[in-house]
């Protein structure tokens, strides 16, 4: 079978651009959200995360509907195929939103898959398949180990940049699936979600929408600088508390939390 290449993935970016215009609206539906942060993983895999529209805005809705699955499976309780797709969904939207938000594709790791056919990429490539497919396309095509036979058909990378962007320098943001949420809290308006890493002796403080948190105070010492960047922020801590109160800012607005560690 002879294809054209697809030298620059534009027509999946135009399809996950419309599907992240319907995710990032106020009155979005968890489906819609679900099925935005899947196609993130079919973004990674080739190479076309760096040119998303609102990715990370995605990522971000995302885990908060994620934080709500008890409800979600609840609203389809006893109907066995309903939550089977619903928790499908979950796992690919998750894998999806790590991705977008820098995770490194070592994530999709796993078992030998069967490779996608050359129809499944030119649909993929086309933005033809569902957000959903497309997270299982490129799935297999990381997994089956024959990216390399499909080279023709995926996007060139782009050029390197000449000058190095100041986002550059920005700390890589966690994946919250690798971590143990402790709750979430409002900042006026703005949601955080709370993660513990390394045991407990890492925390990550994640803000939709994505503004500057900074820590104000905090009654346990910390091991080292906090990180910081837009949406995030990453408290590292002397040992492991049993709880911590945490007192966190946005310009004139602050929020006193307290999250048990253990």
């Amino acid at each position: 079978m002879s294809l054209p290449p697809f030298d620059d993935g534009a027509q999946l970016l135009r399809a996950f651009e419309a599907l992240a215009t319907g995710a990032c609206a106020e009155d979005a539906a968890p489906a819609v959200v679900l099925e935005a942060a899947a196609m993130g993983t079919a973004l990674a895999v080739l190479g076309l995360v760096g040119r998303a529209p609102d990715g990370a805005r995605v990522a971000s809705r995302a885990r908060r509907v994620s934080l709500g699955a008890t409800a979600l499976r609840a609203a389809v309780a006893g109907d066995e195929d309903a939550l089977d797709a619903l928790d499908l969904a979950l796992a690919q939207a998750r894998r999806g939103a790590a991705l977008l938000g820098g995770g490194p594709l070592s994530a999709l790791d796993g078992a030998p898959t069967h490779e996608p056919t050359s129809s499944e990429l030119v649909q993929l490539l086309r933005g033809a398949l569902d957000g959903h497919a497309s997270a299982d396309v490129a799935l297999r095509l990381h997994r089956c180990g024959m990216r390399e036979r499909y080279l023709a058909f995926l996007p060139a990378e782009a050029p390197a940049p000449r000058v190095r962007l100041a986002a550059d320098s920005a700390p890589a943001v966690r994946d919250p699936s690798a971590g143990r949420a402790l709750g979430a809290s409002l900042l006026g308006e703005v949601a955080l979600e709370a993660y513990a890493f390394d045991a407990g002796g890492t925390i990550a403080i994640y803000a939709e929408p994505a503004i500057g948190v900074s820590l104000v105070s905090m009654d346990a010492p910390l091991a080292s600088r906090t990180l910081e960047t837009n949406g995030y922020l990453e408290l590292h801590l002397e040992g492991v508390p049993t709880q911590i109160t945490l007192v966190l800012a946005d310009g004139d607005r602050s929020v006193t939390w307290t999250l048990l560690l253990r």
